[in-house]
């Protein structure tokens, strides 16, 4: 396959940005684990339009970006026809608080839909904007109640930064698809969720040397509401068959589809490269059944897939001359629910400026 990659072109006017990109972008706190927009899947082509620099609003300074774009299914995907292109649409904004320094507060929304049959329409551009709760987009009276075939994905997050302390802590909290009204929000708002919670904590070395430690704790499991209203593993959704994907590939994070996943790792950055060592856990799938724990008097997990990850990386700079050498070993338990398997990998990478 032959693409432009992460190309973009802009256009940079008194406070307001437009181009069009097939670069990646990445929306939220996370590092590793961001939960609506990532690197996981290719970048996809998308024009913007948003603010060219932080807006003073004197209580703050607000960012923005409003993104229409189109996503494609796997080439192994057998489905064809409508829906195997979609035309996604969202907008992500940022706010910093005056008086609280390295305080970040966001919000963003992520629209899956068919590419319009027809082409694309004025209410098509405006998908990202429209009411929240169900309620107010159609009743149960309007004819074209039932009729939506898109999904929603959004969240809010937070970031916290304290440059003299060296440290840095964040978290994000994520839905799938809408509420029908301010009850129902109120009652279930752990109703096909996510959340994210992370740190970073950075200490100066001597010879410019810096030495940090980070960890992501990223949870999109079925809550306990499941044993009373359906919901849908985080990702998909009933009408959007490819989910949350472009070309086969998860566009938040990979650990997202099943369940979530953490990380603690280590890294030590010098003028000749880095060394990293971390741990991984992914839950790959969960079974859907619990049954009752008579000792803690609570429903558990009936099967859990999980894979541990234990690994070491280092990258060294030789003149124009970039290496990188890694080795990790994965602990599958209960492979696709059947026996435990070990894995062992390693990379080696040489890169060169030319």
């Amino acid at each position: 396959r032959l693409d432009p990659g992460q190309s973009t072109l802009r256009v940079d006017l008194p406070g307001v940005a437009i181009g069009l990109s097939t670069a990646n972008q990445h929306w939220g706190p996370a590092a590793d684990h961001p939960i609506l927009l990532g690197n996981n899947a290719p970048g996809f082509l998308h024009g913007f339009v948003g603010t060219s620099a932080p807006l003073n609003l004197w209580i703050g300074h607000a960012h923005a970006r409003a993104v229409w774009g189109r996503l494609h299914q796997s080439e192994y995907s057998p489905h064809e026809g409508h829906g195997s292109r979609r035309l996604m649409s969202g907008y992500v904004a940022l706010f910093q608080p005056r008086g609280l320094t390295g305080l970040e507060l966001g919000l963003a929304r992520f629209f899956h839909e068919a590419w319009p049959q027809g082409g694309l329409r004025v209410n098509d551009l405006r998908k990202p904007f429209e009411a929240f709760l169900k309620e107010r987009l159609a009743s149960p009276g309007d004819p074209d109640f039932g009729d939506d075939m898109d999904n929603q994905l959004a969240s809010v997050f937070a970031r916290w930064v304290l440059p003299q302390g060296g440290f840095e802590v964040y978290g994000e909290f994520g839905r799938e698809d809408h509420n029908w009204d301010l009850r129902d929000f109120l009652l279930h708002p752990d109703h096909d969720s996510a959340y994210l919670l992370g740190f970073r904590k950075v200490w100066t070395l001597p010879r410019t040397a810096l030495l940090a430690l980070r960890g992501e704790v990223l949870n999109t499991q079925e809550s306990h509401l499941k044993q009373v209203r359906e919901q849908f593993p985080f990702y998909v959704h009933g009408f959007q068959r490819q989910g949350h994907t472009h070309q086969g590939q998860v566009l938040g994070s990979a650990v997202g589809y099943g369940g979530g996943g953490s990380l603690l790792a280590t890294d030590y950055v010098h003028n000749g490269g880095r060394i990293t060592a971390s741990w991984r856990r992914e839950l790959r799938h969960e079974s859907g059944q619990y049954w009752w724990d008579r000792s803690r008097e609570t429903l558990v997990p009936e099967r859990l897939d999980v894979i541990h990850t234990l690994g070491a990386e280092t990258l060294v700079f030789r003149g124009r001359w970039d290496i990188t050498a890694g080795l990790s070993g994965a602990y599958n338990l209960n492979r696709d629910y059947g026996s435990d398997v070990f894995n062992l990998n390693g990379v080696f990478r040489i890169r060169t400026a030319l």
